[in-house]
Parts: C-alpha cells; sequence; structure tokens
C-alpha cells in the first residue's frame, strides 16, 4: 500500500476571477507572492508559514519544524519562477509541490516515530473548457539521489466526497497524537481512481466524471531551462466545471519512502494549449493531406458531403469557405482559445488555414477555364469518345447527358 507524506498548504482561491478563462492566471508566476497560511482540521492556520504565489498553493507544514518547500520570485525562464524543493526534519520527508487545489496533509507521532502518514490536495479552479495538453519550463536538481518529478492534471464536473480524513499532524510525545477527521471534498485521489490509505466512505454526486487527466513524469537532470510538454487524456465530451494542476519535485503519487530530501524542481510559464491544426481529411473515402497555408488539388468537383475532417484540437472548430468561381475550397482550423469573448488567455492567432484547389464543374477538357472548348469535349465524353469526368457532370445530377450540354452552354453565357 502507498503511502504519501505531502504538506499542508492554504487555499488557492485567492487571485482567481470570477469570468470564464483559457488559461491558468499567474501561471509566469509573475503576480505577487503572499503568505501562505496552511489548512488543517477544514480550516486555514493562523500563523503564516512562507509564502505562495497568488491563485497557487504551496505545500508547507504549520506547527512543525519542517523547513520551507518553496523559494518565490526566482530567475525564472522568462521574469520570475518559482523552486520547490524536498525538505525533511528528524528523519522526516515532505515533497515540494505547488497545485491549483488546496493542500493537506497528515500524520500521527509519537516523539519521533510516526504513523498514519497521508495527504494530497483537493478541490481547483472553475474551468469550463477543453485544453489539449500542458506546456512548462523548468529546471531539475537530482544530487540527493534519482527520483521522478511530476506534472498531474485534471479537468472534471460533479462532486467527490470522503468522510473521515484525517486532516491535520497531530504530535504526541508518551502517546500517539490523534488526528482530527473531516469530510473532505475533491480529493485529488478520489476525482482519478487512486486508492487512499486513510479516509472512511467515498461517494459522489450524479453525473460526476473525471473529463481528461495528465499524469506525466520526469526522471532526468536538467543542464538549463527545458520544455515540458503533456497532453490530456480525454475519457468523455463533457463539459468540465473545474481543473486543477499539480506538480511536484518528487514522485506525487508514489511512497514516501522515495523522496529525496534537498532535490528540487524549478518551474516557469505554465500555458494550456488548445490544438488547432487538421488531423485527418478524406474526400469520397480516399485520404489526403491538405498543408496548413498551403495548396494541394483534387482533380474532382466539390461536394461538401464528400469532405470529411477531424482537428487535433478536442474543442476546436472547424470552418469552411468555398468560391464557386475559382473552386478553391478555404479550410480554417480555429483552437478552442481562438475566439474573441473576452476571456482571459484567449489567443485570436490559434488557427491555421488550408487550402484545397478543386477541379471547376464544366471545365471538361480540364484548362482551367469554362469556353466553348468544354462542350466539344463533353459531347465526346456522351458519344462514348472520351473518358467520363467527374466536372463533365455539370447539372450535379450524377449522370453525363446531353442534359449537361444546356447546362455547360449556360454557364458559358453567364446565365
Amino acid at each position: 500500500m502507498k503511502k504519501v507524506f505531502i504538506a499542508l498548504a492554504l487555499m488557492a482561491g485567492m487571485g482567481m476571477t470570477a469570468k470564464a478563462q483559457y488559461q491558468v492566471e499567474n501561471s509566469d508566476f509573475e503576480g505577487d507572492s503572499v503568505k501562505c497560511y496552511p489548512w488543517e482540521k477544514g480550516d486555514n492556520v493562523t500563523t503564516a508559514y512562507g509564502y505562495t504565489p497568488t491563485g497557487w498553493c504551496v505545500s508547507n507544514v504549520p506547527n512543525t519544524t519542517m523547513p520551507l518547500v518553496a523559494e518565490n520570485k526566482i530567475s525564472g525562464y522568462s521574469g520570475n519562477g518559482i523552486k520547490l524543493k524536498n525538505v525533511s526534519v528528524m528523519g522526516q520527508t515532505a515533497p515540494g509541490y505547488i497545485t491549483l487545489g488546496t493542500t493537506w496533509a497528515t500524520a500521527e507521532t509519537r516523539l519521533t516515530s510516526v504513523r498514519n502518514a497521508d495527504g494530497g490536495c483537493f478541490g481547483g479552479i472553475s474551468f469550463t473548457h477543453h485544453p489539449d495538453g500542458i506546456q512548462l519550463r523548468y529546471q531539475r536538481n537530482i544530487s540527493k539521489g534519482a527520483e521522478k518529478c511530476s506534472l498531474v492534471a485534471y479537468l472534471w464536473k460533479g462532486k467527490w466526497t470522503q468522510k473521515d480524513v484525517p486532516s491535520n499532524t497531530a504530535i504526541g510525545v508518551l502517546s500517539w497524537g490523534t488526528a482530527t477527521k473531516v469530510t473532505m471534498t475533491n480529493r485529488d485521489r478520489n476525482i482519478l481512481g487512486k486508492e487512499t490509505i486513510t479516509g472512511g466512505t467515498i461517494s459522489k454526486s450524479e453525473g460526476a466524471e473525471l473529463i481528461a487527466n495528465i499524469e506525466s513524469y520526469k526522471s532526468e537532470a536538467t543542464n538549463g531551462w527545458e520544455t515540458w510538454t503533456a497532453d490530456f487524456d480525454y475519457k468523455t465530451n463533457s463539459v468540465p466545471e473545474q481543473l486543477n494542476i499539480i506538480i511536484s519535485a518528487t514522485d506525487y503519487f508514489a511512497d514516501r519512502s522515495g523522496i529525496k530530501s534537498g532535490n528540487y524542481i524549478m518551474i516557469d510559464d505554465v500555458t494550456l494549449l488548445y490544438y488547432s491544426e487538421l488531423a485527418t481529411a478524406t474526400y469520397k473515402g480516399d485520404a489526403i493531406s491538405p498543408v496548413a497555408d498551403g495548396t494541394i488539388t483534387i482533380e474532382d468537383c466539390y461536394d461538401a458531403d464528400e469532405l470529411l475532417l477531424t482537428s487535433n484540437g478536442r474543442g476546436a472548430s472547424i470552418e469552411r469557405s468555398y468560391d464557386e468561381g475559382s473552386a478553391q475550397l478555404t479550410i480554417t482550423v480555429k483552437g478552442e482559445d481562438c475566439k474573441d469573448d473576452g476571456s482571459f488567455g484567449a489567443d485570436l492567432t490559434n488557427y491555421h488555414t488550408y487550402t484545397i484547389q478543386f477541379a471547376k464543374r464544366g471545365d471538361v477538357n480540364g484548362d482551367g477555364e469554362v469556353t466553348i472548348a468544354d462542350v466539344t469535349a463533353l459531347v465526346n465524353i456522351i458519344l462514348g469518345k472520351a473518358a467520363s469526368k467527374a466536372v463533365a457532370d455539370v447539372n450535379g445530377d450524377g449522370d453525363v447527358t446531353i442534359a449537361d450540354v444546356t447546362a455547360l452552354v449556360n454557364i458559358i453565357l453567364g446565365k
């Protein structure tokens, strides 16, 4: 059974705006750092323990001599960043990590002995979009021993509750301390369907579901700032209600015995990604390969029902615009954040454009124009003197007959 010893910290609600948002505010850590009042026993403690970036929640353990895990306003990839460091005291180790939710930890001690150590985070921020991934900049030092660092994120709707969750570090001297138990809402492990080693009955509201998640790890040290990108794994097409992101200097869900005190991770520029490219395209059942900002040619007339398109963006939109005169189709794929709706983090440049040059209906001889010469070519097809071409079905009735000659003459005459 896995055990986690994850420290306490303050509520992460501060700094979040009520308006819809495509990005996480203060994700570049340029905003204020505020005093950290960690959470325990269902409330915040009254004594500050270090500082936390506005809108985020760092892990600090109150009422103990455990060192602080977070160093704010370090020199980041661009401007400021934050450093998260695993710390220890008297043989007990806690990881450095940060979250959009609220951190908590529990343990019961007797002198230097510890039992029932557990922890994690709960909650997150209000969020109603479908990001495809997360990108961040990071530096990592593992000079104190090999271990993984973690990037965990998840989108969900509804509510999970768990009864009798120990909620504080209970110090005992001659006998074991007894942690206070509370009912916890939207605990990380409950939403993600992971085993818990403390706490009682788990229940969820009607319709509650995990919509998408990321669980990504890095094992190597870095020589400088590197890029970490991970994609969401979507389980359903539902609209999310909340989002949480957790970044940890250690393996977030692993046994605490693997935490190496002194190892750290520095992070900056946490960005939600919204993809905006074509993923697949077929015309009349055949795969085609449109190129972004380029033109491909299809020697057939355009039939909107025969062109099937999908994008690589979960919430992306695909727009089509066909010009009859030129027989050109313009396809625009817009990322979900490419909307002029005033939302925080909207990116009106997040789109890709593709052009398909179709054949002009009536250009039977294929010279790029519709002229009287095409009448002769059409008659030859009707008389069986030439192979049939899709463009020869001028009136679009699915057959090439003398009626198409009339339709072609009318096109040439401008009728």
